[in-house]
């Protein structure tokens, strides 16, 4: 759309006989392509994002399975969290699947647990085993954690009345923000949180539920691959929101 040859905006230009016409980008679409090439640049994680939508279509084809998690929900919570549909249109979507996930953890265990028990479903099963894992919890406080970068963004984004020098004065903040986290030793919170509270034991838990070493996933595994898609997320947001003083065609 806007390729400086073929784009939309170079055959404007061409018509208007003007090369003084400045184009720029949907800034929500550029966000969402960033967050696209994540999972485009790590194959790994076709793996994870499989579990993430069977979840949601797996307990969306059956009401009975819908009254037992709110039923978990309610007495693990208190409280009662739809689950959210990823949209491959929306990749931004994928992260709110995730954090709801995140959020209702334990409620979807028990819930899962109960109709092993009940339907003997294989399913369900194989779901337990996938989410109960170090691999899949890691991996869940990891987005979360890029989730808090990409978040205020988009919902900046949304505004009805956005001015593009106040957007990208907030981009900057963020890539500044994520470039301090990459260079430093630091974990993002989340996951910060999820490796002191597993240090020096014997397995690890999440929610008081034992995770298994599936793939061999190690602590060590997960603060490595935290600093990676962090240092992706920084490069993609550095592709997709050239610095102001750049021209704003780039993306």
């Amino acid at each position: 759309m806007i390729s400086p040859e073929n784009g939309v905006a170079a055959r404007v230009k061409r018509m208007l006989k003007n090369d003084n016409i400045i184009i720029n980008h949907c800034l929500s679409h550029r966000l969402n392509l960033g967050t696209k090439d994540i999972w485009n640049q790590v194959k790994e994680l076709s793996g994870f994002n499989s579990i993430i939508h069977c979840i949601c279509w797996y307990f969306s084809q059956s009401y009975k399975r819908i009254n037992i998690l709110e039923e978990q929900e309610e007495e693990i919570l208190g409280s009662h969290l739809k689950l959210i549909k990823p949209l491959d249109i929306r990749w931004l979507s994928i992260f709110k699947a995730i954090s709801r996930i995140y959020e209702v953890y334990p409620a979807l265990i028990n819930a899962l647990e109960v109709i092993a028990e009940q339907e003997g479903c294989v399913v369900a099963e194989g779901l337990l085993t996938r989410m109960k894992s170090l691999h899949f919890v890691s991996h869940l406080h990891i987005f979360q954690d890029l989730k808090s970068f990409l978040e205020p963004l988009n919902l900046l984004f949304q505004k009805q009345h956005l001015k593009v020098a106040d957007a990208f004065k907030e981009i900057e903040i963020t890539i500044e923000s994520l470039t301090e986290l990459t260079a430093s030793e630091r974990l993002g919170h989340f996951l910060h949180c999820f490796v002191s509270s597993n240090q020096n034991v014997s397995f690890s838990t999440f929610h008081n539920i034992q995770l298994s070493n599936l793939y061999g996933y190690t602590l060590e595994s997960a603060q490595n691959q935290s600093k990676k898609f962090h240092h992706i997320l920084l490069e993609n947001l550095k592709t997709r929101f050239p610095s102001q003083k750049e021209n704003l065609l780039q993306s």
